[in-house]
């Protein structure tokens, strides 16, 4: 039977949740209708682009995805049309009695005032470290206090922001203590390890270097601090940088509710502790879950960040939460919800879904807000104790959660949750390092059963900005999530989710790669059949049109079909509704989105024709420039795939671009694959990419496509909605 309207929740969800979907866009990107002058990028300090040692390569990859966005806000607007039809009624079953509780972190009425109090994107310090878990109450400063700051201080904040990436950390310390005055620094080693964080050095990280026969942890940057300090008073300011009496990277693996932010002989007392959360040993092992099909779903978690519009917004982030659900039934469920939407999502669950067993979803309550993205702020993983013990769901979460590509703006959302997931009872343990998950996915090599940590190269660089050498990156990492190797992978989407999912078939392991042109081509066939339906292409020009296409005749179809939309140009510069309303087959269909999905697929084929058609200096053959640029670096991503002894299977699908329709951002577990389907006008791309994947992991497994069209047009799908733990 059909639910009547849920108009009790409506007043509270469209309050909450509807903010959320202002916020909930994942902001990776410049956004379109916003011109930007991609150099000022480059030269800003501090909070630009200068001083983290970036490659040339990556910030043209960066200027690109600015360009590209620019262009199509400029250029591809759409006038109003057909929007997404919300559903008010929803099937119900049998009720449960309590399927769901409620938990919320009790914090200090200050953290969590402090907390509601902060803007949702700011631009730490380099040293900067979440206040969350066990340094929920300390004092921190994501940005630093300039005014504040003596001349000195000011000279060391300002060092640290343009030379550690490029000198190292152990190099900068010196010279920062050469700022601050060695002398004071060599009176008092814990002071300086404070007075290093006030001015925005990572000093935690000293944690991770050994000098001498010194092995306790704890003691580790007392030593270097008064080493350094000793080498600062007689090394000449403008010396080159050095590493202090051979200090040596010895990274340590993190460990759940142990912290060292506060101190140099921090939380001591936790290392005599033989248990800390509920009886987990303190020396448990996090070991991060592999994402290539080997493993049965237990646990998911996930976020409500939008997806409500007088309803349930087709593909939004509600409707795709309430279909992974519906996916994983016997799974357990972890969902961070803000405190004002939790009581209407609680009703929407309880009457809506289909639950199988008591407390089967645990929603935590969170003072603010989430996005709807899962992924990003934090990996999945398990806790592994010892023989006889079973191992328990854990989650290793990020220095600080974080968004952009060079530079690492803090969401204090996506942190603070970690506290609302810790009260739950889940374990979570916070790393030094930085990363956003999308851009990490740990795979098994089936013949030799190693795991292997894939890294998008922009995860090395955030990381080399904090001081730490391209080989202490890979060494950290790969100790920290439990790899037996590390490899790093070329840019091509803001994340490797859109670029790339694993699957162990047999003897061989397969990436399932994007084949942006194959996609293009049968999008711009869809639009055209579609222009002829609504009497917008006469018959015998889209018979035509469609046969060059299939005969690979671009331009002459490019021609007739550019000329064909340019006609329904606005006097303001929009696409008319009435060529948008061509696009629209389906209630859940979004008229703009996919009319822009068209004009993409347009530029797309036009930037693939000979380069002598685009190199006049106008914006539009920067833009196709870019295009160009991307193919050329998504098939150099695929190279690199190979060397790996990937077997490549392309699939109908495109990278991460601000209108784009994407296939490859599912979860793979044991049963199957779980796809990001687009449903509506572009059913036919959904069903041409299901059949590739059915026909490689064959009849035994299950490929299952849920809407996510509308998460797609805030830049994600399932595999950046979802953390998926192994039961």
């Amino acid at each position: 039977m059909l639910y009547p309207s849920l108009s009790f929740v409506a007043g509270a969800l469209l309050l909450s949740i509807s903010m959320a979907s202002v916020l909930g866009e994942k902001p990776a990107v410049t956004q379109p209708g916003r011109a930007t002058d991609t150099r000022s990028i480059r030269t800003t300090t501090p909070g630009g682009l200068s001083g983290l040692a970036l490659p040339d390569s990556f910030l043209q990859q960066i200027d690109d995805r600015i360009a590209i966005d620019a262009y199509q806000g400029q250029n591809h607007g759409v006038a109003p049309g057909p929007l997404p039809t919300p559903r008010p009624q929803f099937k119900t079953t049998a009720r449960l009695a309590d399927p769901v509780r409620t938990v919320r972190a009790n914090l200090p009425a200050a953290v969590t005032a402090l907390r509601q109090s902060l803007d949702p994107q700011i631009l730490p310090n380099r040293g900067f470290r979440a206040p969350i878990l066990e340094n929920a109450s300390e004092p921190w400063r994501p940005q630093l206090p300039l005014d504040s700051f003596s001349r000195s201080e000011r000279e060391a904040s300002l060092w640290i922001e343009r030379r550690l990436a490029l000198d190292g950390l152990l190099p900068t310390m010196v010279r920062v203590i050469q700022i601050l005055g060695p002398e004071r620094c060599l009176e008092d080693s814990r002071a300086t390890y404070d007075w290093l964080i006030r001015v925005g050095f990572p000093a935690d990280l000293l944690h991770h270097f050994q000098i001498g026969t010194m092995t306790e942890v704890f003691q580790r940057p007392s030593a270097i601090i008064q080493a350094a300090a000793r080498q600062a008073m007689g090394t000449p300011a403008a010396s080159p940088g050095f590493e202090p009496l051979g200090a040596v990277f010895d990274y340590q693996r993190s460990l759940p509710g142990l912290s060292w932010i506060n101190g140099v002989s921090i939380r001591s007392e936790a290392s005599e502790s033989r248990t800390v959360e509920g009886q987990i040993p303190l020396n448990a092992r996090y070991s991060m879950s592999t994402e290539s099909g080997e493993e049965e779903i237990g646990l998911v978690r996930l976020q409500v960040g939008g997806g409500w519009r007088d309803g349930v917004v087709p593909g939004g982030s509600i409707d795709v939460v309430a279909q992974i659900a519906d996916q994983f039934r016997s799974a357990d469920f972890l969902i961070s919800v803000a405190a004002g939407a939790s009581a209407p999502f609680h009703s929407l669950i309880t009457n809506s879904w289909r639950m199988r067993r008591r407390d089967q979803i645990t929603l935590c309550e969170e003072a603010v807000e989430p996005s709807a993205w899962a992924q990003d702020n934090g990996k999945a993983g398990l806790l592994i104790v010892g023989p006889g013990i079973p191992p328990r769901p854990a989650t290793l979460v990020p220095r600080y959660a974080c968004m952009d590509e060079g530079k690492s703006v803090f969401l204090p959302g996506e942190s603070f949750l970690a506290d609302g997931l810790r009260a739950a009872g889940h374990p979570v343990i916070h790393s030094p390092l930085l990363f956003q998950g999308g851009n990490l996915l740990c795979i098994r090599e089936p013949k030799s059963s190693r795991r292997v940590l894939v890294l998008g190269e922009g995860t090395v660089y955030r990381n080399v900005a904090l001081g730490l050498s391209r080989g202490q990156v890979l060494a950290a990492f790969k100790e920290e999530f439990d790899a037996d190797t590390c490899e790093v992978l070329p840019v091509v989407s803001y994340h490797l989710d859109f670029d790339v999912t694993f699957r162990t078939v047999g003897p061989e392991l397969v990436a399932f790669v994007n084949d942006t042109p194959a996609a293009a081509r049968r999008i711009v066939e869809l639009g055209t059949a579609a222009l002829q339906r609504h009497d917008l292409l006469p018959p015998d020009a889209a018979r035509q049109t469609l046969a060059d296409l299939s005969a690979r005749k671009d331009a002459v179809a490019l021609g007739v079909l550019t000329n064909l939309v340019r006609r329904h140009l606005t006097a303001t510069n929009l696409y008319s509704d009435a060529l948008s309303r061509a696009f629209v087959a389906d209630p859940s269909d979004e008229a703009a989105g996919n009319l822009q999905l068209f004009l993409l697929s347009l530029d797309l084929l036009e930037s693939s024709l000979p380069v002598r058609a685009m190199n006049d200096g106008s914006p539009r053959s920067a833009y196709l420039q870019a295009l160009r640029r991307s193919e050329r670096a998504r098939r150099n991503q695929i190279g690199a795939l190979e060397k790996l002894g990937c077997r490549i299977v392309p699939v109908p699908s495109m990278q991460d671009l601000y209108r784009s329709i994407n296939y490859l951002n599912g979860v793979q577990h044991r049963g199957g694959y779980i796809m990001p389907g687009f449903g509506g006008f572009y059913a036919a791309l959904d069903q041409a990419a299901t059949a590739v994947f059915r026909s490689v992991l064959g009849a035994d497994l299950h490929v299952a496509a849920i809407r996510t069209a509308e998460c797609q047009r805030m830049h994600g799908a399932i595999h950046c909605t979802v953390s998926v733990y192994p039961r």
